[in-house]
This record gives C-alpha cells, sequence and structure tokens, in this order.
C-alpha cells in the first residue's frame, strides 16, 4: 500500500489521461492525486483548490503546462507564506 502522496496537476482543458503512462508506473509507489484545474480561477485560486482537496499532511507534487504554472505558484507561497492575491489560504502542507 503506498503511503506518500503524489499529486499531478495537467493542463487546462486536460485530464488524468495525460499521466497515464506515469500512473501506470508509480501508483504501487505512492497513492496518486489527479486534480483537474479550473480555468475560471486565478492562479492563486488553482492553487487553494489544490490545497483543500489533497488530504495529505506531506505530499510531492508535478505539473505540465498550466498545472506546472500552478506548481511554481505553490513553490512561491510556501517560500513567502503569501497568496499574491492577499488572502487567506488554506492551511499551507508540505511538498517537495
Amino acid at each position: 500500500m503506498p503511503s506518500e502522496t503524489l499529486v499531478l496537476l495537467p493542463g487546462l482543458l486536460c485530464d488524468h489521461r495525460l499521466f497515464s503512462p506515469q500512473i501506470e508506473k508509480l501508483r504501487a509507489t505512492y497513492d496518486i492525486v489527479v486534480q483537474q484545474l479550473v480555468a475560471n480561477y486565478s492562479i492563486d485560486g488553482m492553487v487553494k483548490c489544490v490545497l483543500r482537496r489533497v488530504e495529505a499532511s506531506k505530499f510531492s507534487v508535478a505539473g505540465l503546462l498550466m498545472g506546472g504554472i500552478v506548481v511554481m505558484a505553490m513553490v512561491g507561497i510556501v517560500i513567502t507564506g503569501i497568496f499574491s492575491d492577499n488572502t487567506d489560504g488554506p492551511n499551507l502542507k508540505t511538498f517537495q
């Protein structure tokens, strides 16, 4: 049973199929969560949506296309502790 969580963030208009080869290879090692991004949210809104969905307090994350941009925003938020829209988000979690 996987003990680590891996969050995969596809691009806009993409879904879990984008990561099918990675899911197949990594599902024995990771509990995989694929979070589809919603285009009508800001980047911060997308980050908050991901953080609300992930139940693990520590997780690894990977993204492609818009998902990669969201990952970079997550890193910036963890480093600074500040969302660019100056709102409080969900409790920050630790991710790799």
